[in-house]
């Protein structure tokens, strides 16, 4: 992996253990089930989100405390908008790969090592820094929050349940929808303005999720998963409402 040693990751290493002293966090999906619970409790607790997810912000009234990106079509079709839309105080985070991609260089931007095919994948924290992609970000986000220190991990929002019609896929293998009914928001899949998306690989991302269920054990984290209806069944689950 030569492109591990091109970049040096100085500002992203500042980041390591960060949080070793703090009690948990929230590992926050973009899916539909973010409507049926009350997000403003989370407003005091360290999240972290992802992608188009400050759709949210406004209504909720609060940011997150960390922003992740890891897919590189949803990178090129989004990164002027994530730029605009994103406090500049949040922390963002997206792997080395788009460096040369940039168009401009936000505030409190930083890049991570990201290894995108594993040859032995599912992997999770390559040499206990480099994250492995597993097919969504969700799982780039529970790696980065093991990173920072945190040994207790809550997801909110992983339905992991995707309403995905034949009519929504184009012809090279992508997928919109005007009204999507698989995020919070409809107009998440942002189809006005052309973008499309990689459809979900769910059989992959199961094998990631089983081995973030792994390391965890392994090494003394607990994740759990308080989507409610969520169909991931990797983590122990827990009601959104025990937590508070």
């Amino acid at each position: 992996m030569s492109w591990v040693n091109k970049f040096k990751y100085r500002k992203y290493r500042t980041y390591k253990n960060k949080h070793i002293n703090s009690k948990r966090c929230f590992v926050i999906g973009n899916g539909p089930s973010l409507n049926s619970i009350d997000m403003a409790k989370l407003k005091d607790e360290v999240t972290f989100g992802s992608n188009r997810c400050f759709l949210g912000f406004k209504k909720w009234g609060y940011d997150f405390t960390y922003w992740v990106c890891q897919d590189e079509l949803l990178f090129n079709q989004c990164q002027e908008e994530f730029w605009k839309e994103l406090p500049e105080s949040i922390p963002k985070f997206i792997p080395g790969q788009f460096k040369s991609e940039l168009k401009r260089k936000p505030d409190n931007l930083f890049l991570f090592p990201m290894e995108y095919r594993p040859k032995n994948f599912p992997s999770f924290l390559l040499k206990g820094e480099i994250i492995c992609e597993g097919w969504t970000v969700t799982y780039g986000m529970i790696q980065i929050a093991i990173y920072m220190g945190f040994k207790e991990i809550i997801l909110v929002g992983v339905d992991h349940n995707y309403s995905i019609s034949q009519e929504m896929i184009d012809d090279n293998g992508k997928w919109s929808d005007e009204k999507s009914s698989s995020h919070f928001d409809p107009s998440y899949c942002n189809s006005e303005k052309g973008q499309v998306w990689n459809l979900p690989q769910v059989d992959r991302m199961n094998a990631a999720y089983d081995c973030a269920a792994s390391y965890a054990k392994a090494n003394g984290i607990k994740i759990q998963n308080a989507t409610p209806g969520t169909k991931l069944e990797s983590f122990d689950k827990i009601e959104f409402s025990k937590l508070f």
